[in-house]
C-alpha cells in the first residue's frame, strides 16, 4: 500500500523527478514472507534550510519524525523504516535490516560530497567516504568493521539515511529532539542509547546517495 502524508505543502520533497530512481528502489525491495509493507510519503520540508543547524529546519523535520512513529503506532507495526527521500536501496534491504537483529538498525550510507564542501571533513575521509565515518559522527572502530563486514554498535550518530527501528524502539519516543543545536538524527541515536536500546549497523547493507542534481554517489568499493 502507498498512502502520501502532507502537512504545510502539498508537494512531497520525495517525488521530485531527480529521485525516480530512490523512489522505484523503495517500491521493488523484497519483503518478508507474509508479511505486509506500507509505504507512506511524509512531506517534511515546511523550512528550507540556510546553515547547518538552522532551529525551524530541523524542528520541522522532527515533526515528520513523530508523525511518522504515531503512524506506526498506532497502525501496530512490527517495524517502521525511516528512509530519506535521497536514498536508493539494494533489493534486499528490508530483509537483512531485519535479520540483522537489534533495536535501532542502519546500513552503510556514502555522505555527499556536496554536504562534505560545506562541512568540510573534520578529519581525512574522502569526499565519497561512508558517513558512519564522518568525523563528526563519532562512531569507534567503526572503519575496521566495515573492512572486515561485521556488524558494530553504533557508538555516535548511524545518521538517518536509512533506519529501521523495531517495536520496542517505536514506543521509546526516540524523537524528543534534545539535542537543539544539531540534527534531531543525532537525538534520535542519543536517545535510543539513553533508553539503553540496541544500536548497531550493518556494513553488509549499501546503499546509494543522490546529489540535489541527480548524481548518484556509490560510496568506497
Amino acid at each position: 500500500m502507498c498512502r502520501m502524508i502532507t502537512y504545510n505543502h502539498d508537494v512531497v520533497y520525495g517525488l521530485r523527478a531527480v529521485y525516480k530512481k530512490a523512489l522505484n528502489s523503495w517500491l521493488d525491495m523484497k519483503k518478508p514472507k507474509d508479511s505486509q509493507v506500507d509505504v507512506i510519503f511524509v512531506n517534511r520540508h515546511k523550512h528550507k534550510v540556510q546553515r547547518a543547524g538552522e532551529a525551524g529546519y530541523w524542528e520541522d523535520m522532527t515533526t515528520a519524525y513523530k508523525l511518522t512513529q504515531n503512524i506506526a503506532i498506532q497502525h501496530g507495526y512490527d517495524y517502521l523504516l525511516i528512509v530519506d527521500p535521497d536514498m536508493i536501496l539494494p533489493q534486499e534491504a528490508l530483509i537483512k535490516l531485519i535479520e540483522t537483529g537489534g533495536d535501532v538498525i542502519t546500513c552503510l550510507v556514502p555522505e555527499r560530497p556536496s554536504k562534505i564542501g560545506s562541512w568540510g571533513t573534520r578529519g581525512n575521509q574522502p569526499s565519497n567516504g561512508w558517513l558512519v565515518c564522518m568525523p563528526w559522527n563519532k562512531n569507534k572502530k567503526a572503519e575496521m568493521a566495515i573492512a572486515q563486514r561485521k556488524v558494530f554498535y553504533i557508538t555516535g550518530c548511524g545518521g538517518g539515511g536509512c533506519t529501521l527501528l523495531n517495536r520496542k524502539a517505536i514506543e521509546s519516543n526516540l524523537f524528543d529532539w534534545i539535542l537543539r543545536r544539531n540534527s534531531p538524527d543525532f537525538s534520535m541515536w542519543e536517545n535510543a542509547r539513553r533508553k539503553n536500546l540496541i544500536t548497531v549497523c550493518n556494513p553488509n547493507i549499501r546503499c546509494k546517495h543522490i546529489e540535489p542534481d541527480g548524481t548518484i554517489v556509490e560510496g568506497p568499493e
